[in-house]
């Protein structure tokens, strides 16, 4: 299995079909809700040197 599609059911583990739509459901109504041009942090740490700590929700 190539390492891409390894993660998502990694990160699944545990959780039920309705707490993952609820997740799903809840990033989606966050980003649909923001303003243009607004950025979001990703993760808990600091980006390594020459990373940027935020991606552009929408451009």
């Amino acid at each position: 299995m190539e390492p891409g599609y390894a993660w998502p059911p990694q990160l699944m583990q545990g959780c039920t079909a309705r707490e993952i739509r609820g997740f799903a459901a809840s990033a989606r109504a966050e980003n649909l809700t923001s303003p243009v041009g607004a950025t979001q942090q990703v993760g808990t740490g600091r980006p390594p040197a020459g990373c940027a700590a935020t991606t552009s929700r929408r451009t």
